[in-house]
């Protein structure tokens, strides 16, 4: 049996609207609230769960910056 015959895992599918969440990041210079990503659809269990796969870093109580760059100094501010 060749590898590409073989079945792929299937990925679960979100919970939220990824998309909606990189246009916020992306408007924001990559910051977010909690409370802002929790009307995406985001749980506490997501944010932790990307906090762990450092694709978001906590950065205060409830705010969060995309970890796909480093930091601005607007982003500081």
């Amino acid at each position: 049996m060749h590898c590409s015959s073989m079945p792929r895992p299937q990925r679960k599918a979100l919970p939220y609207d990824a998309r909606a969440v990189a246009r916020l990041l992306e408007r924001q210079c990559g910051l977010a609230s909690r409370r802002q990503l929790a009307a995406l659809g985001v749980t506490d269990p997501d944010l932790r769960r990307a906090v762990r796969r450092r694709r978001l870093f906590a950065l205060g109580s409830g705010v969060y910056i995309d970890s796909s760059s480093p930091p601005t100094d607007l982003q500081r501010v």
